[in-house]
Parts: C-alpha cells; structure tokens; sequence
C-alpha cells in the first residue's frame, strides 16, 4: 500500500470519531485497559481534531499505553507539543512512534526524556526524522540510555531545523524582494498569488505561518482580488519591520527632536573622548535618545568604559607618544551606557515598530514619490535625503543589490519598501554631518 493510499485510509478510520473513541478503540485492539485521566481529558466531539499539545507527564502509561495514543497523535494534523517523559518507553515503541513523527505536519517539540529504555539502537532512525521532517525543532532525550554524542547531534539537528524558520523571517527585506521578483518573474501585473508563494518554499514550519499571517490579513479585513499578492502585502506578512503606509505618515508627523537628541549625545560623547585622547569606531552606534546627556553623565559614562576596558601593556605604553590617540573598543562603551542611563524596556513590536530615519528624511522621501506608486531603485540611489545633522549615503546600497542578485537600476520599489530598505541598512547609509 503507497503512502498516500494509508493515508487516504487512516482518514477513513477517523471519520466521524473523536479523539476518545479512536483512543478507546485502540485500547481495545491492543487489549489494554485505558488510563481513566487520558480517556477524559480527550474530547469526544466527532471529527474535532484541533489539539496543539499533548502531555502526558501526569500520568505513568507505560510502553503499551503510549502506543495507544499514536492513532491520535497522527489524527491531530494541528499537534504542535508531544511530551512523553518518563513513560517508561523502549525502542520497539519508539521505533514505531519515529515513524508518526517522520511525516507528521506540524509537531515541533516533542519530549521523550527520562525514559531510559531508549537506547542508541534507536538513533538512525531518529536522525533520519529530525532530517526528514524539518518541522521538528525541539527533540529533548535527557535521561534516555543515549550517548552523549547521539544527544549533541539530535540536539543540532533539531537546532538547524529551527533556524529555517529564522533565517527566513530574520528581517532580510533584500531576500524577500527576490523571491517576489523570482514569482513574479514574467507576470507584469505586480503581483503573486499565495498558491505560487507556498509552492516555491521547501521549510514546512515557514509555509504554516505564511498561511497563518495571511489568513490573520484576510480575517482582519485585506482586500484580496484572484489571490493576488502586491509587494507591499507580501512584506506586510512576511517581513516583520514592515512599515506600512499608516505608519510613515505618522512618522512624518512627528518633529525632529528625538533623532537630535540623539545625534546632540553622540557629539558630547565624542568630545569626552577627544579629551581623553580616545576613540571609540562604534560611537555612531550609541543611539541615546531617552535622555539628554550631561557633561557629568558623560564623565560617568567614559570613566566606567575605561576602568573596565583593558589599557596598553607597560612595554606599549613606554612606546606611545604624548599625542597618541588609544581605541576604546565600542563593547565597552555600549556597557558603560546600559548602566549609566539604561532605556526603558521596550516590548518586541516596540523595538520592530520603532524608526531610526529622521521624520524629516522620511518626509523627503514620501515627498519625492508624490503622485507615483514605485520608482526605480537606481533612480532613488542617486538623491539625495538629509536633514541638518545627517544625510543618508545610498550609493554604499548598489554592491549589496548585487550581491544578492538584484538588478541596480531598474527594479521598481514602492515606497513601504524604500522606507523598510533604508531602515534595515540605516547603520550602513547613515552619515553625520559635522556638528554646528
């Protein structure tokens, strides 16, 4: 029998059940009694199969009570949390119980520990899961009969598995276009559709939450003509930054004062360092903004970075002149700013919502698309966007276009995109004009 027949056959077996009366029917097969606690947190509505979590810690099934469950567990399409510690399970049933794992669509975390009949006779198998089902990204095995070389591999297999998912939403706006692009590609409509988006990804965990983000836009009132996807729906989804239209109108709203603040700090930080004959290559990267620094903060802030931070050796500094400039490496100073003034604590949206351009350099840039919808990247790359204090260098962007295979010229940017693109790149393009 093929796979898909078994499992054209399994959902025959599940039709018009609930989870009890598959596990209670199972029970019978293998000619077990079932475990009063299980049988009633199992819910008994036919053809509800939803559960996210199953943990059985609670309870002491043993080997043969574990594999009653296995029906179930293959029943609930949507488990995400399997925890099956101590429950006194060996490799037969393990074995058995890999072989759910291997296919099933959305478990990711799944605890067997504490169960020391398992042994390395088990492994292969396993590691053939955690290979095959890349879903799987958590795999706990402490307190199983399993070699600690067995434990650091399953553990960097699970690990790897999850960084897919990461790697794909880690905010890389420049990949993102170019799987646009790539779907895009010969359409001239602007547009993809989910369908096309879904078929050209390989991670499993990242296609149920692109479904997922897109199914919470759709419910939450998006518009969506044939399934068609623009570019600034697409990030709105999938790129967790995205700024959207909304927000950079509120940005332009918003005066200049905190992007001063922050540049005002930056050169009194420097002046203390020019004092003290130093230098620090990450200062523009000391973003102060919830706070105006103080000649005595300053002195505060210097004189704990350079009490931690290590000095030359005796036989350098017999060597350096009187005018000799020393580095103060920037993780020092960063160290001496969290606890001289340390910032509020700002929850994850926050941090993600947050601008770093100036209001006024967002306006320049809404300003300069007026009444179009996209521009040219290689048109935009040769403004010119600055305030008083600050200006932005985007000619730096074109070796980072091609290094990710993007056309520099011609490749059509909205200006949600121009905004989120500038913010992910802003350390690189942003540059202080000397201050007045």
């Amino acid at each position: 029998m093929t796979t898909v027949e078994k499992e054209h056959e399994f959902r025959l077996f599940c039709q018009g059940k609930s989870n009890r009366r598959i596990y209670k029917e199972t029970c019978a097969e293998l000619g077990i009694r079932r475990n009063s606690a299980m049988n009633d947190a199992l819910g008994t509505e036919p053809d509800r199969f939803d559960m996210k979590s199953l943990d059985v810690r609670a309870n002491m099934l043993g080997a043969d009570g574990v594999r009653s469950l296995f029906k179930v567990i293959a029943a609930n399409k949507d488990l995400e949390h399997l925890g099956l510690s101590g429950q006194g399970l060996d490799d037969r049933v393990f074995l058995d119980l890999i072989e759910i794992i291997r296919s099933h669509p959305s478990l990711s975390s799944v605890d067997v520990g504490e169960n020391p009949y398992i042994t390395n006779a088990a492994c292969t198998a396993l590691l053939s899961a955690l290979r095959d089902n890349q879903m799987l990204c958590a795999f706990e095995v402490a307190g199983c009969s399993i070699a600690k070389g067995y434990q650091r591999r399953i553990h960097q297999l699970a690990a790897a598995n999850d960084r897919l998912e990461i790697k794909f939403f880690d905010g890389d706006y420049l990949q993102l276009k170019k799987i646009y692009m790539q779907l895009d590609n010969g359409n001239d409509n602007g547009c993809i559709t989910m369908t096309d988006l879904i078929n050209s990804i390989e991670i499993p965990k990242v296609i149920l939450k692109l479904t997922a983000k897109w199914q919470a836009l759709v419910d939450g009132g998006t518009r969506v003509m044939n399934e068609n996807i623009p570019i600034n729906t697409f990030l709105d989804f999938a790129y967790p930054s995205y700024k959207s239209g909304t927000d950079i109108l509120n940005r332009v709203k918003q005066d200049d004062l905190e992007s001063k603040v922050c540049i005002d700090n930056q050169f009194l930080i420097q002046a203390g360092l020019d004092e003290r004959k130093r230098q620090c290559k990450g200062l523009h990267l000391i973003r102060i903004r919830h706070v105006e620094l103080t000649a005595e903060l300053v002195d505060a802030i210097l004189g704990l970075a350079l009490e931690e931070a290590p000095g030359p050796a005796p036989e350098q500094q017999m060597l350096l002149s009187a005018s000799a400039i020393l580095n103060l490496p920037f993780t020092y100073l960063k160290k001496a700013v969290q606890v001289v003034v340390p910032a509020p604590l700002e929850s994850i949206r926050e941090t993600r919502m947050r601008f770093r351009l100036a209001p006024e350099i967002v306006h320049q840039i809404l300003s300069h698309y007026h009444t179009r919808d996209e521009m040219p990247v290689g048109e935009l790359l040769e403004q010119r966007f600055e305030t008083s204090h600050q200006a932005l260098a985007l000619k730096v962007l074109a070796p980072t276009l091609q290094a990710y295979g993007l056309p520099v010229q011609d490749m059509p940017m909205t200006m949600q995109e121009v905004v989120c693109f500038f913010e992910e790149y802003y350390d690189k393009i942003i540059y202080q004009k000397s201050h007045n």
